[in-house]
């Protein structure tokens, strides 16, 4: 991950160049004049890529149905260095450490406090891993323990990055038909299962709260708001398009949404 920036960077010098030599055969001068812009921008992208933005991390969390893992990802392209922020969910985590496929359901033993204290103390180490090798990291998980709450943002200031913590509110019949309705999810969770963490004391919730009730499309913008005011995002780059043509950045594949 540390070389992401730098291995970004040779690939958008390589298409300026090429999008330059192009421009000495285009005879049709509006094209060349487009293939030009296209060049420098692409040039402005490989000198933004060697400057990434400061990591960071962000913790998402939520009784069971609640949205975190569709908050997580729809977030993650736009926090951090391009291509966005990593997802850590809990539940795969715990599979990975329980030595199960993604979507076998685990027995009661897997829901064990020292289970799930492993679980959180990977998300940590995980965490602490991702944002020292330059990368913003959004963490998916209850957190219904203050305990845990507590930890990742320690790990954040440990790892002198900015932190961010969100909890998704929202009734106990939304929650329950979220859950009934899912299908090929590592969660194992079920309307029993979210009975149970709803009747524990969670203590004081001190993250930004949100409704969560609502729909996925307006909860992520309403999330975003929040997150672009925090010093956590910067993966689009602000070099702008070529020429005002309208190129649409993508930062998964680290080019814009045109081929030359």
């Amino acid at each position: 991950m540390s070389l992401l920036p730098l291995f970004l960077s040779c690939r958008a010098a390589v298409r300026a160049k090429t999008t330059a030599t192009t421009t000495r055969i285009e005879r049709d001068p509006a094209r060349r004049t487009e293939l030009e812009a296209l060049a420098r921008w692409y040039l402005a992208m490989a000198d933004e890529f060697l400057h990434p933005p400061r990591p960071a991390i962000i913790a998402i969390g939520g009784f069971s149905g609640s949205g975190k893992s569709t908050l997580a990802l729809g977030l993650a392209p736009s926090v951090g260095a391009v291509p966005g922020a990593i997802v850590l969910r809990s539940d795969e985590i715990r599979k990975q450490l329980c030595d199960v496929p993604a979507l076998e359901r685990l027995g009661p033993g897997g829901y064990a406090d020292g289970v799930s204290r492993r679980v959180y103390q990977a998300l940590i180490d995980r965490a602490a891993a991702i944002v020292g090798a330059g990368h913003s990291v959004i963490v998916d998980a209850v957190y219904a323990r203050p305990n845990d709450r507590d930890a990742i943002g320690r790990a954040a200031a440990d790892a002198s990055v900015p932190f961010a913590g969100l909890w998704l509110d929202a009734p106990e019949q939304t929650l329950v038909a979220r859950v009934a309705a899912r299908h090929e999810d590592p969660s194992d969770a079920d309307a029993d299962v979210i009975r149970t963490q709803r009747s524990r004391e969670i203590g004081p919730i001190t993250w930004r709260r949100f409704d969560a009730s609502t729909s996925p499309e307006r909860l992520l913008a309403v999330a975003e708001t929040f997150v672009n005011s925090l010093p956590v995002t910067a993966a689009n780059l602000s070099v702008g398009d070529p020429a005002g043509r309208g190129f649409a950045y993508d930062t998964c594949s680290g080019v814009p949404n045109e081929e030359n």
